[in-house]
């Protein structure tokens, strides 16, 4: 750009197209990079254009323009004869300007999945492309091959455990693991009463107050993640529309039913409601462990 200076400065501007074509100009306009200083408001510019005034040269090139100009215009007709199905009127404006819509793979194309609905000659269609070289442009774009390969949820230490049938280690037990009222706690994680009393605090089950919770309600921003071993996925939290959530439901996909495993985990030394966090299930010793939430800018710490 130019500087604020008193120093002359020279700098060639673009004046052809991509291909080679004079672009004419009639006017020039300047505009500032920084519209703020204390001397923007009165600062004086000398500017001079030197460049080819011949008339030949203009003349040629303001006709090539308007000529790109018409051909574009009549290819913007075309385009809407043939989508509202003006069948002859397309042919004939096509015959008599001499303008071609596209080419005549894509003409082919559009005849066989549009006109026809036939996606087997659709298919023939590009493998004679391929074959032909017509696609050898595009694919040169292309330096990637695609490589597959298996996904498994588990590593490979992981699955030879499970595989080898080795019982994993029992977890230790905590006072706020997550029990439910409509499911037994397994002998392995539930919390040994203290002085005779039992302090584990369950989940609400699935019904509360005489309503039956049959699936999850409509959220965004929520984990789901998924138990390879059983086939069991397990949902929690999200976002709601107007709060966040922290209930904890499993979907098994054998029975295809959704069971709500707690409501509040919250209230009960669980995960407090949360959205857009991450959750991840560790399959050898069968837990849920999630992460980080949205907090909004109004809380933020900075």
């Amino acid at each position: 750009g130019l500087k604020k200076d008193s120093t002359s400065e020279v700098f060639r501007l673009r004046c052809r197209t991509a291909e080679g074509l004079y672009l004419p100009i009639q006017y020039l306009k300047i505009v500032p990079l920084q519209s703020w200083g204390p001397a923007y408001n009165y600062t004086i510019w000398y500017v001079e254009l030197n460049g080819k005034n011949q008339e030949q040269i203009i003349s040629n090139a303001m006709e090539t323009i308007n000529l790109r100009k018409e051909e574009e215009a009549v290819r913007l007709l075309l385009k809407h004869l043939r989508r509202r199905r003006y069948k002859d009127a397309f042919e004939a404006l096509s015959r008599e300007s001499g303008v071609q819509l596209e080419g005549p793979l894509q003409s082919k194309l559009w005849n066989a999945l549009v006109e026809k609905g036939d996606f087997k000659l659709a298919e023939q269609i590009f493998d004679e492309a391929v074959a032909e070289g017509e696609l050898d442009w595009y694919l040169s774009w292309q330096p990637y091959s695609p490589q597959w390969r298996q996904m498994s949820a588990c590593s490979t230490q992981v699955e030879d455990r499970l595989w080898s049938g080795e019982a994993p280690p029992a977890p230790p037990a905590r006072q706020h693991d997550l029990l439910c009222a409509d499911r037994d706690p397994r002998p392995d994680t539930a919390e040994a009463p203290v002085n005779g009393a039992d302090h584990s605090e369950p989940c609400e089950s699935a019904s509360a107050g005489g309503l039956m919770y049959n699936k999850p309600g409509p959220r965004g921003g929520h984990q789901l993640v998924v138990d390879a071993t059983t086939g069991t996925l397990y949902l929690f939290g999200g976002w709601n529309g107007s709060e966040d959530l922290d209930d904890l439901w499993s979907f098994c996909t054998t029975s295809e039913r959704w069971t709500l495993l707690c409501k509040h985990s919250g209230e009960v030394g669980g995960p407090s409601p949360r959205s857009c966090h991450k959750m991840v299930f560790d399959p050898v010793n069968r837990r849920l462990f999630t992460l980080g939430r949205y907090v909004a800018n109004i809380i933020r710490i900075v």
